[in-house]
């Protein structure tokens, strides 16, 4: 799914967000406070219809990993400034995001939401789904919370050079590109803010000591003969030695981070000189880290929570991915696992921290007794929106919500979730997208009459009114 309040010209692609700056000043500079308000959040109820811009440092600092190529290719066209449309969804998102901005025993809100298609555009794409959800986003993260943003469901499904067996679990499958993508994505955002989180849950930490332990035999760690190719492990004096690395992986693990978590998956700026042992690491721990990092989101208290899935139906589609000769289903994914599962922790094979307290006996055996469901974030809220771009992949995400009892599309929902609807322009945004374009140089020739060809071809959808506006 494209931003489709704004673009939708290009196939869905990550790019940069860095683009050759267009030093020819123009009628882009100076827009009246009408058509572009000053508010950078563009979260107050006088910007709605109007646009915001985003400043370079926070676009990268929202957005690490880009953002759609059909919105780069607008960005260009606006010499290169990041401007988007308020609308009341993105308003409506908002307001919800604040309200959930307390532990879930004290909010009211919802605590899941679900931006899909209003009405008759049920089965039309590019209304501005995706758009609302970049808003709120960004909105997030400028408030200082902690955000796990997943842009592009087909990615999950599809990405990744390869999928491994489960060391953990037989019958799943790691997928460590897709994992490693994923966690560089959330550091590169958040870096500062995790390293002052400590974890909360055993699995995590147990996770840690684990891997401590895989580097310290692993070529150049402390129980590797270097250039021996053996452990010291089979010398005398290895008893001592090993007693000591696990005495330390146990203390790190003890003090360790959110952000040392999200490290497991991701080789970044290590020392080269074990970039094989760095690679093989990844890819053995990367999935459970991200599995670790659901559950440690799902029980932080310390600074508000949202996690965004863009097109999350898909996770419920067809894999491209086959081993043995047969293609593997969506659930045998540990990455899918860790998004899939809204409501509650979605983190088997790992447990809570001893004294939690969240769980019972009945949720246990719910989830096989190996999952831990904690219910929904404890300080925080999922946003996920559907897409309708890939028909025969969407299926099954309906099936889900009608099998969970949530029927969304039918304007039925359980406590906690909420379906906010996204439609097509109404009047007042369909003057005001043709009034920036005008005032921006990108729409030419605007006139009544050409404003009513544009509204009759594009009935109003964000995406085909673009589309038809840079054409002009």
């Amino acid at each position: 799914m494209s931003p489709a309040c704004l673009i939708g010209v290009a196939p869905r692609r990550i790019l940069s967000s860095v683009m050759e700056p267009n030093v020819q000043r123009s009628a882009i500079e100076f827009l009246p406070e009408n058509i572009l308000t000053t508010n950078p959040l563009g979260d107050a109820a006088g910007d709605m219809n109007k646009f915001f811009e985003i400043s370079d440092e926070s676009f990268t600092t929202s957005f690490p990993q880009g953002v759609d190529s059909g919105l780069e290719v607008l960005f260009q066209r606006l010499d290169n400034k990041k401007r988007l449309m308020v609308r009341g969804a993105a308003l409506g998102l908002i307001d919800i995001l604040r309200s959930a901005d307390k532990p879930a025993d004290e909010s009211g809100g919802p605590k899941l939401v679900v931006l899909s298609s209003e009405g008759k555009e049920l089965t039309k794409r590019g209304v501005g789904k995706t758009s609302a959800l970049l808003h709120a986003v960004h909105w997030a993260r400028a408030n200082g919370w902690l955000v796990l943003h997943v842009q592009d469901a087909k990615f999950v499904m599809e990405g990744g050079w390869w999928v491994k067996p489960s060391e953990v679990t037989p019958g799943d499958f790691d997928q460590p590109q897709v994992a490693e993508k994923i966690l560089g994505d959330f550091l590169a955002a958040h870096a500062s803010l995790l390293e002052s989180l400590p974890l909360q849950t055993s699995g995590a930490a147990s996770l840690i000591e684990e891997y401590e332990a895989a580097q310290a035999v692993a070529p150049g760690g402390a129980l590797f003969a270097g250039g021996k190719g053996e452990r010291v492990g089979e010398e005398e004096g290895a008893t001592e030695a090993e007693q000591e690395a696990a005495e330390a992986g146990a203390t790190k693990a003890r003090h360790a981070t959110l952000k040392d978590l999200c490290g497991l998956g991701v080789v970044g700026d290590r020392d080269p000189k074990r970039g094989e042992v760095w690679a093989m690491l990844v890819e053995r721990f990367g999935s459970r880290a991200l599995l670790c990092l659901r559950q440690e989101l799902s029980v932080l208290k310390a600074v508000p929570v949202l996690v965004a899935i863009d097109e999350y139906n898909l996770l419920f589609g067809t894999t491209k991915h086959f081993f043995d000769e047969q293609r593997l289903e969506a659930e045998q994914l540990v990455v899918v696992q860790a998004l899939r599962d809204l409501s509650r922790c979605a983190t088997k094979p790992f447990d809570a921290a001893a004294g939690d307290g969240e769980e019972s006996g009945e949720e246990a055996a719910v989830s096989g007794g190996s999952s831990v469901n904690g219910g929904w974030l404890k300080r925080g809220v999922v946003v996920v929106s559907e897409t309708n771009k890939h028909p025969n992949d969407s299926v099954k995400g309906v099936e889900y919500f009608d099998n969970a009892g949530a029927n969304l599309r039918a304007g039925k929902s359980p406590a906690g979730v909420l379906r906010l609807p996204v439609g097509r322009l109404d009047e007042d945004e369909f003057a005001s997208m043709c009034d920036f374009f005008a005032a921006s140089e990108v729409l030419n020739g605007d006139s009544h009459t050409l404003r009513g060809i544009l509204r009759t071809q594009s009935q109003q959808n964000p995406r085909v009114l673009l589309r038809r506006i840079m054409l002009t």
